[in-house]
């Protein structure tokens, strides 16, 4: 069970494998197996680390940093950027998923939806509801616009032209949407496995 101990000790999420919602566990009692999934009541299969390790690899790299040199900063918003588009591909092939997408049509699809603008309007394409709208309902609306800073600060740095536009302080942003990214993207990730529910249960229900 290394996927469990793994997911212990990075965070409080795990992905029950059975209807692919997230469970908060900060306490991580669902270790037991034998202990029904709060989502499903599933019980006897592993459950899943969320995020998965690559993202936080990505998400411990920005922790270490020192905000109060400028190649600290530099660094966190480059690999804080790149978990963020992560988390967001692995919402988009939860909902390709739920529209019965084989992985090879996914990966096209993927590939011909480059950017955080085009991901962002094809999450709501494919899921009926807008990123802004899922995370307004938990009180998260502000994390979209401080996404967007952090993308256009993280594209200046690719393009050499780095110097930070102060419509807010670096360091206070970078903190702010590290907080807040791993809650964010669990409401986006729930959000796409009810819609996937809902689909298989629309399938199953049709003659």
């Amino acid at each position: 069970m290394p996927s469990l101990i793994v997911a212990s000790l990075l965070g409080p999420y795990l992905k029950c494998p059975s209807c692919h919602r997230l469970i908060y566990d900060p306490a991580h009692k669902l270790s037991d197996l034998s202990l029904a999934a709060p989502c499903c009541g599933a019980t006897g299969e592993i459950r899943i680390m969320w995020p998965r390790i690559e993202i936080y690899a990505f998400l411990e790299i920005v922790r270490k940093r020192k905000l109060s040199t400028e190649d600290g900063r530099r660094i966190a918003i480059v690999f804080l950027a790149t978990a963020l588009e992560m988390l967001l591909e692995d919402v988009l092939w939860e909902l390709l998923a739920a529209h019965q997408s084989p992985n090879l049509i996914s990966e096209l699809v993927l590939d011909g939806y480059r950017g955080r603008e085009r991901r962002i309007w094809l999450f709501e394409t494919l899921s009926g509801k807008s990123v802004a709208n899922v995370l307004k309902s938990k009180r998260l609306d502000g994390f979209l616009s401080d996404w967007e800073e952090l993308a256009n600060a993280r594209n200046r740095i690719a393009h050499g032209q780095y110097f930070y536009r102060r419509k807010s302080d670096p360091r206070t942003l970078i903190k702010r949407v590290y907080n807040k990214c791993v809650p964010a993207f669990a409401e986006l990730q729930n959000h796409a496995a009810g819609v996937r529910a809902a689909k298989m249960t629309s399938s199953q229900s049709t003659p």
